[in-house]
């Protein structure tokens, strides 16, 4: 009995020690909290710009787990000049964007890391 024990918990420990940090989920997870640490920087560095007020910076599961921006704001140049702001800021993770302009007119969608092109919908 105490073999099978011993044999159990040396099991548990080589699974979390070694293979949960490279597992899907146990990568996944480690991103996440990157891009909630990413998400509080820019959270913190853009809450009295009254432009990016209804933009959300998240965590978000997409790509392995990434960093998340998604909102409205006035204008075009908005959606320019914080998509530059951002990215001037190193991020550890994937940043995947969806924001429009209010009137409707500029919507920008784009993954940083996708092999996509950024894509402008008007």
């Amino acid at each position: 009995m105490l073999k099978v024990s011993g044999a159990v918990v040396v099991v548990a420990l080589l699974y979390i020690f070694v293979y949960w940090p490279i597992s899907p989920w146990g990568h996944q997870l480690h991103n996440l909290k990157l891009a909630e640490k990413q998400a509080e920087i820019l959270r913190e560095k853009l809450k009295d710009d009254a432009r990016f007020q209804n933009v959300k910076f998240v965590q978000y599961t997409d790509a392995g787990g990434c960093l998340s921006i998604v909102g409205k704001v006035q204008k075009e140049d908005d959606i320019r000049f914080l998509t530059n702001f951002v990215e001037s800021i190193p991020c550890p993770v994937e940043i995947c964007y969806s924001l429009s302009a209010s009137n409707g007119l500029v919507e920008f969608q784009w993954s940083d890391r996708g092999k996509r092109e950024p894509r402008w919908t008007r």
